[in-house]
């Protein structure tokens, strides 16, 4: 299965997207693209497939995915049965890393956002209480626009780059580029995963 280019549709007079989803299961495929995404998980249940990683997600879950890293939400299987009256929410954050200049995150008040974000691009998961402000950030931001949007943006930023309670989810893994073909045995494992998602899954199964 290739990982499909989605290309992000940016107003024309903001430098930022924000989005809340609200539908019976997660609509993305297994995707990637140059923007850096946040996904924070209001409510649902599933596996998270962030390039080579693969785990479990619930309500409260909160992952950077750095550009170009392939990356899924895959629900359970409740999820697409209709009978269910299931709905899955998240708010999702999308922006290039250059959204305010190229030199902007160069700025020495920037420093540690800057290698936060240069790291982001393994995907981060973060946990504990810590992270909780940077939730309560996120609800706020599908409100606000303009300049709010972003100051909000900076701040969640700077708030996830000083945590240490985070894991780093995919390691060893080439990202992707619009331009270039599919990585064919990552291919060929989520491939693998998505249909071993009823039967449950031994990792030493994907080795």
């Amino acid at each position: 299965m290739q990982a499909l280019f989605e290309k992000v549709h940016i107003d024309n007079n903001k430098s930022i997207q924000i989005s809340e989803i609200s539908e019976p299961f997660f609509p993305s495929p297994w995707h990637f693209h140059p923007e850096i995404e946040i996904m924070y998980v209001k409510q649902s249940a599933g596996t998270r497939i962030v390039g080579n990683n693969l785990n479990s997600f619930r309500e409260g879950d909160l992952v950077i995915v750095g550009s170009g890293l392939p990356h899924v939400w895959r629900n359970d299987d409740l999820y697409y049965q209709s009978s269910q009256c299931l709905l899955s929410k998240a708010i999702v954050i999308k922006f290039r890393k250059d959204f305010l200049g190229e030199n902007f995150f160069q700025l020495p008040e920037m420093k540690k956002i800057n290698r936060f974000l240069e790291r982001s691009q393994f995907g981060i998961w973060f946990k504990g209480e810590e992270k909780r402000e940077m939730i309560d950030i996120i609800k706020m931001m599908p409100q606000k626009d303009g300049v709010e949007a972003i100051v909000d943006l900076i701040v969640l930023l700077n708030k996830m780059s000083i945590t240490e309670n985070i894991e780093i989810l995919s390691k060893n893994f080439t990202l992707m580029d619009k331009d270039l073909g599919d990585n064919e045995r990552m291919d060929k494992i989520i491939s693998f995963i998505l249909e071993k998602f009823k039967s449950g899954i031994k990792l030493c199964e994907v080795a």
